[in-house]
């Protein structure tokens, strides 16, 4: 049997759907009981470990629609305007990620695409802290050519150079999974990075070395 790309992208859709509502549910009741009068420690770390995962699963559901809907051909992301700095900010406080150094010498970045930013930055950011340890992780942005670039460097293992092109591909996910040097994302998430990016109209790509592994982000400037 042979599957189409509607076919997939619409069993993706159901998928997600149905996944949607347990998880609502199980949201709402781990509020109300950390909400409640629990005082045993343990249980109330325990409580905040179900909630850490769950909002993990909730971003991994959103981004398995984005693969749905792209095979759908259907828009993924606004391409409404916005600023890149105010995105990248957003990005860092939603990751929870405290050690980003932010170097750049605009005051402004606006952006074709900008306002959908923050969650491209955001599944980047959850990528490099599932992968390296420990350093700091420095986010550059700049306006070059007409483009609004940002660039998130670390000190980790850079993804392999013959895998570059497939990290962001469908078919190349089982390629990064189990390599140190592949970077695999959970629910696919250099692929949804890159779905949600080329919906606006942007590039992302995976350079850098061993040491200085690099995502780069580039958007039209506005």
């Amino acid at each position: 049997m042979t599957l189409s790309r509607e076919d997939v992208g619409s069993f993706l859709g159901l998928i997600v759907h149905d996944l949607r509502n347990p998880a609502a549910t199980l949201t709402a009741n781990i509020d109300f009981l950390r909400e409640g009068t629990i005082d045993d420690t343990d249980a109330r770390e325990a409580l905040d470990d179900v909630s850490l995962a769950l909002g993990e699963l909730k971003q991994g559901l959103d981004q398995v629609s984005w693969v749905g809907k792209w095979l759908l051909d259907q828009p993924v992301m606004s391409n409404a305007d916005g600023d890149i700095l105010i995105a990248l900010n957003q990005a860092i406080e939603r990751s929870g990620t405290t050690n980003v150094e932010v170097i750049t010498s605009l005051d402004q970045a606006p952006a074709k695409g900008g306002s959908s930013a923050s969650r491209v930055l955001e599944i980047l950011l959850a990528d490099i802290r599932r992968h390296v340890r420990s350093g700091t992780i420095r986010a550059s942005v700049k306006q070059e050519s007409g483009r609004t670039i940002v660039e998130l460097t670390d000190p980790g293992r850079a993804i392999a150079g013959e895998l570059r092109e497939a990290a962001f591909t469908l078919g190349g996910q089982h390629q990064l999974k189990g390599r140190a040097d592949g970077r695999y994302g959970r629910f696919a998430g250099l692929l949804a990075a890159w779905i949600a990016t080329s919906s606006v109209g942007g590039t992302l790509e995976a350079c850098g070395e061993d040491g200085q592994a690099t995502f780069r982000l580039s958007l039209e400037s506005k």
